[in-house]
């Protein structure tokens, strides 16, 4: 959840800023970003599903400078997330 201001204007940037991530690290196989369509106080306003490489890739991701700019980012402007990691199988 993102906090309150100007909330439509933090997520598109928040939005245009994790695609610009995503072209700057190598790993990345594809990236989804989901705004919120629906109102209510047990809803999310932002979704991130990442696909990474390998193990390797998500650990370069985590320490790069381009996300730790977003992460600088989202953390002025949200108040609550939730992440999960998991590693897809075939």
């Amino acid at each position: 959840m993102t906090k309150e201001g100007d909330k439509k204007q933090n997520l598109q940037t928040a939005q245009q800023m994790l695609n610009e991530m995503a072209t700057e690290i190598e790993g990345i196989i594809d990236i989804k970003i989901g705004i919120n369509m629906r109102k209510g106080n047990d809803r999310s306003d932002l979704a991130l599903s990442m696909l990474f490489e390998d193990q390797t890739a998500l650990d370069i991701y985590q320490k790069h400078p381009a996300h730790q700019k977003v992460k600088d980012f989202l953390g002025e402007v949200r108040y609550e997330r939730r992440v999960i990691d998991y590693e897809v199988t075939d």
